[in-house]
């Protein structure tokens, strides 16, 4: 009996020993698993996560100035022919079309001198054929020697004559068309009549036209240009080419881009300043022509070299990492965190500047990642 419980004994002493020793195992193989798998979430940060692009921005500043527009195309449209108005048909803010007939002048004596020229014509054609038949019959009659060579010589520059008379009225019959061409004023093309300064009775004459003395003026407002004076501290900084945002006074919901299109070259040396001329397209708009308005022409800072470029990217990408500013961008799919200074922040946005610049991608949300990554 007492034998029986010693192998007992032994037995389960035994065994203790190799359960002792297979726990043992299993805790080792445990640790060894629960290392590996800490050593894997440190070394890679999760792999979702969002980014967005940094947006690199310019240092400019506004400069505003005065502005009136005018019409890229204006004409004073002037008579050529004397007489008086006896048709006009368009008024101040009528729209016309190239070609339309805008007035009729009344000339009666280019009409009588039509009819002058076409009765010439008839008797010169006459005479014509006159002298080509005497010609004719007299080279039948100088073979036999019935008149002399000098009477065929005097006819036959007389039908020569009568032939270059003929001509000559011809000509002045398309003069006279000419002229009469003249009694009708025309659009040379579309646009607004903006002034006139006839009515039908006045006498116009087509002789000693002066500047102002016009019959209508027509503008084509379809393309406006802005006429402004820069100042000569400004002149340098400004390009063909560059747009421009302009406003009117009493049209302040209508805000236009143009672009600038010639710079006079010159500097005034009573004013200072230089002429300017910007265009944009007014189909849209309709504006007047003659607005007072003011422009305003962002300028960049040309010192950009001696500064650190700023840039602006989403609040989100904002964090703060030992102490600082930060933000965390991505390259070739490594993240690295870098320190920024803020230089102004928003509700939505931030702008930066950095030591080292950044890649043009940078994470939104980065705190998750800031037991991964070290500066």
């Amino acid at each position: 009996m007492t034998e029986h419980k010693i192998r007992h004994s032994a037995q389960s002493k035994a065994q203790d020993s190799v359960l002792h020793k297979v726990m043992h195992i299993i805790a080792l193989i445990g640790l060894l698993i629960l290392t590996t798998l800490t050593v894997h979430a440190e070394t890679n940060p999760p792999s979702s996560y969002q980014t967005a692009t940094l947006t690199k921005v310019l240092d400019q500043r506004t400069v505003s100035l005065p502005t009136v527009s005018q019409a890229k195309q204006t004409t004073k449209l002037h008579s050529r022919a004397s007489g008086y108005i006896k048709e006009q048909y368009v008024e101040i803010g009528s729209a016309v079309s190239k070609g339309d007939v805008l007035a009729v002048i009344d000339a009666p004596e280019i009409k009588l001198q039509e009819q002058q020229i076409l009765a010439d014509i008839e008797f010169g054609k006459a005479e014509h054929e006159l002298n080509r038949l005497t010609l004719k019959r007299a080279k039948q009659l100088i073979k036999d020697n019935l008149i002399s060579k000098a009477e065929l010589d005097r006819l036959t520059v007389q039908t020569e004559k009568s032939k270059a008379k003929i001509a000559s009225l011809f000509a002045q019959k398309e003069q006279n068309q000419f002229q009469q061409s003249l009694l009708i004023i025309t659009a040379p093309f579309a646009g607004y009549i903006t002034d006139k300064n006839i009515e039908i009775g006045d006498i116009v004459n087509g002789v000693n036209n002066q500047l102002d003395n016009y019959l209508y003026k027509l503008q084509n407002i379809n393309e406006l240009k802005l006429i402004t004076y820069v100042p000569q501290s400004e002149v340098s900084k400004i390009s063909i080419g560059d747009t421009i945002d302009a406003t009117f006074t009493g049209y302040e919901g209508i805000f236009v881009s143009a672009t600038i299109t010639r710079k006079a070259q010159a500097i005034s040396v009573l004013s200072g300043t230089m002429l300017v001329e910007a265009e944009f397209d007014n189909r849209e708009h309709n504006l007047p022509t003659g607005l007072n308005g003011t422009i305003s022409i962002n300028i960049n800072i040309n010192n950009q070299k001696l500064r650190q470029p700023k840039w602006q990217a989403p609040l989100a990408a904002l964090t703060y990492h030992k102490g600082g500013a930060a933000i965390a961008t991505v390259n070739e799919n490594n993240i690295q965190f870098q320190k920024i200074n803020i230089v102004s922040q928003s509700t939505e946005r931030f702008i930066f500047v950095s030591e080292i610049r950044p890649n043009n991608t940078v994470i939104l949300n980065p705190n998750a990642l800031l037991d991964y990554i070290t500066l």
